[in-house]
């Protein structure tokens, strides 16, 4: 049976012929960890990159893992407001180091592990959204196209299939703007956040159309984490009004080209 066909089986509800392995990437906590321990030739390693397969993937592959997925890329910004450049949504990231716990074998060096990371929001103010609403937002097409590549290369070559997608409403919205915003604007200014989410809904669902357009990819997967350790990270209410619309319509455009949508959420 094709991996393809058991991961239907699994999505469906059907009892398949073995269950499917999932990863949704590796750290570089593990990339130190699984070098120093099991290492790659170069003869392989060289095979991936003249494939156009990220490590991160020839890892999985290497691992015999069957699914995993691929995030279309968000263009960058520059918010005037703070300075500094910005993802799509309006958050900020860095790149950054630190040491790793992992102590490797003996004869073998530890290094620093790279992570790029979240920071903060970049829209703190009415204003700031109002300057954000100006833009024009969308996801890269070129990213799409170049993803379409790496999703055939790693099925029909290599047997790990690539659902594609983004981060999802909730995710734009407090990143862009921060859950204390959020939580102040639900209060005392909706039409502000309304507008903002309407913004993050626009591109969207323009940028799930192109995905489906450009990439036909069987499998869509957004993230999009709802909770904390204890409970949700918003109220129902704001999940009903602010999030479930636009994760509707992004689902029937998956569903309206035959394919399925299935959302990762952590908490």
């Amino acid at each position: 049976m094709e991996k393809r066909d058991i991961i239907l089986d699994a999505i469906e509800c059907r009892t398949p012929e073995r269950i499917p392995s999932l990863c949704l990437g590796a750290n570089y906590d593990f990339m130190e960890q699984y070098f120093s321990e099991i290492g790659m030739s170069y003869d392989i390693y060289s095979q991936y990159r003249k494939d156009g397969i990220p490590i991160v993937y020839a890892l999985l592959i290497e691992m015999g893992f069957d699914f995993s997925w691929a995030f279309v890329s968000s263009n960058m910004i520059w918010l005037e407001n703070i300075n500094e450049p910005a993802l799509m949504h309006g958050g900020r990231f860095k790149i950054i180091t630190r040491d790793s716990p992992y102590q490797p074998p003996m004869g073998k060096k530890k290094h620093q592990i790279p992570h790029y990371w979240y920071t903060t929001h970049g829209l703190n103010t009415k204003q700031d959204v109002e300057d954000h609403l100006k833009r024009e937002l969308a996801f890269s097409t070129q990213s799409m196209r170049n993803l379409k590549g790496l999703i055939h290369t790693c099925e029909t070559k290599y047997g790990l299939i690539l659902s594609v997608g983004f981060p999802g409403p909730w995710e734009n919205l407090h990143l862009g703007a921060g859950m204390g915003n959020i939580a102040k604007w639900w209060r005392k200014d909706r039409e502000t956040l309304h507008k903002l989410s309407n913004l993050i809904s626009s591109y969207s669902i323009k940028g799930m159309k192109d995905i489906m357009k450009i990439i036909k990819p069987l499998f869509v997967l957004i993230g999009d984490d709802y909770g904390f350790n204890d409970g949700l990270q918003m109220s129902l209410e704001i999940w009903r009004e602010l999030v479930k619309p636009t994760l509707r319509e992004l689902a029937q455009i998956v569903h309206d080209a035959g394919s399925k949508f299935l959302l990762h959420s952590c908490g």
